[in-house]
């Protein structure tokens, strides 16, 4: 496509706007990271349940009521099958025709996985899929930008072929850190990099509860604070709530806190090239060597430094 500026702002796109309110755009892809066991797939079954009748997520979020998709490759008939029972309250049945399952069908991210999911998709107006898990779905090494880079433009494809979102889960780093961050998400840069929207989620030692928190959003500005929510069990186990505490502010990693220095040393210093090894020695009093190379993990995600040779990056400033 070549438009002047005014051709441009005359156009009606559709995409700009959200399947569930902040967290999930109506086009594109969305990263739901956490560690092993953290509820991902509990949170995301209540997330496609919400947008199954157009409820808030959460109680919280406004969903666009649309059908859905759900690709398992993690758990099972048997599992996914409880968790539906366990909170069969948030949905009328009749509305459980809307929701589709691919369950342990082998389902892999190539070509001819991705051709045969456009059919689902045209056939049955899927506006949302949800893909659990990555590492269950992608055979290639996810820490490679090649690899990654070539599904992912597959994938943005058939969203934006089909106007349609699709939620990827995927396990994060394990780490002691309390604070996750973008950093923490497994894989290859171009994974965050592919996303319109990136959501981490971990269980806090100190509140008791779950934290979910947005690190990336390519159509507005990320969530400013952090969700406090938690899975709510019935006595008799036979139940299951999702249920909203409260919004907090967003507590930095401290690979994210040494973003934002790096950040401001090129905007006041601007060099041409930073030695990671320099940074590390500059910076040691403050941060540990771990989250000084994360953050230049993120300044290279983000396109504000490109990598030379180990241990070296060209800093990139806008024109």
């Amino acid at each position: 496509m070549f438009v002047n500026g005014k051709e441009l702002m005359e156009m009606k796109l559709e995409g700009a706007g959200f399947i569930v309110e902040q967290l999930v755009p109506e086009v594109g892809i969305t990263y739901f990271t956490a560690k092993s066991g953290r509820g991902k797939t509990f949170v995301s079954v209540f997330l496609c349940l919400s947008v199954l009748t157009g409820g808030k997520f959460m109680g919280l979020f406004e969903t666009k009521k649309g059908n859905v998709l759900f690709i398992d490759e993690e758990n099972g008939e048997v599992v996914i099958q409880q968790r539906l029972r366990l909170i069969n309250e948030a949905v009328p049945i009749e509305e459980l025709p809307n929701i589709h399952f691919k369950i342990m069908e082998n389902f892999t991210l190539d070509s001819e996985s991705i051709s045969k999911i456009k059919k689902i998709v045209e056939e049955k107006k899927i506006n949302l899929i949800i893909i659990d898990c990555l590492s269950r779905v992608f055979l290639g090494d996810e820490n490679s930008s090649k690899e990654t880079r070539r599904i992912y433009a597959l994938l943005k494809k058939l969203c934006h072929e089909n106007k349609l979102a699709v939620i990827i889960l995927h396990h994060s780093r394990k780490s002691e850190n309390e604070e996750i961050g973008e950093e923490d998400m497994r894989g290859s840069s171009e994974l965050s990099a592919a996303a319109v929207s990136v959501l981490l989620m971990d269980k806090s030692n100190k509140y008791g509860c779950l934290i979910m928190k947005q690190t990336k959003l390519r159509i507005g500005m990320p969530l400013q604070d952090q969700i406090f929510f938690e899975l709510k069990f019935s006595e008799d186990k036979t139940q299951c709530a999702l249920n909203f505490l409260r919004r907090g502010k967003v507590r930095r990693s401290a690979s994210e806190k040494a973003t934002e220095v790096i950040r401001r040393i090129i905007k006041n210093e601007k060099p041409e090239e930073m030695v990671t090894v320099e940074m590390k020695e500059r910076l040691k009093d403050i941060f540990k060597s771990n989250a000084v190379n994360n953050a230049f993990q993120t300044l290279e995600m983000h396109g504000e430094i490109d990598y030379v040779k180990k241990g070296h990056w060209r800093v990139i400033y806008p024109p």
